[in-house]
């Protein structure tokens, strides 16, 4: 509940500071006050930031040692897999790891964006979603295989 608190402090501060932020991946300095004050609303109750905060939470138990014995087993899924080229969280090697997975796995990278395509070009990323619904996405089977690692 403490990182909760902390985000709400000084009205929001974290959203204020996000806004005049230029020049980042997620450049949202041209934004209006309206879409400011929008997400300051969006997130003004501490039960509100409860699902972002547990996002970064459960980060470490991708790591786990438990989650590594387990057999992985492939689920029978379409998946689509949309990533910013300029996100640098973001790995070839992790990519494949998680195509592992499914069965059937499509990546779409979408240029100009970083860690939030979906904001920062939400166009491009509903049409890739929209082509995906229709089933008119090409996928992958088996991409592990075709990745090697050479160490």
């Amino acid at each position: 509940m403490l990182p909760e608190r902390e985000l709400l402090g000084n009205d929001l501060e974290i959203i204020d500071q996000k806004f005049k932020k230029t020049g980042s991946v997620m450049d949202l300095s041209a934004f209006s006050n309206f879409d400011k004050e929008a997400y300051k609303y969006t997130f003004s109750r501490q039960q509100d930031w409860q699902g972002p905060v547990n996002y970064f939470r459960n980060l470490p138990l991708a790591d786990s040692s438990i989650l590594k014995l387990e057999q992985k087993k492939v689920i029978e899924v379409e998946t689509l897999f949309l990533v910013g080229n300029l996100d640098p969280r973001v790995s070839l090697d992790m990519v494949s790891q998680s195509a592992e997975y499914v069965s059937r796995f499509a990546v779409k990278i979408i240029n100009m964006s970083g860690y939030s395509p979906h904001q920062e070009q939400s166009e491009a990323v509903n049409q890739i979603i929209h082509q995906f619904i229709k089933g008119e996405l090409s996928f992958t089977t088996k991409w592990s295989s075709m990745i090697k690692m050479i160490k």
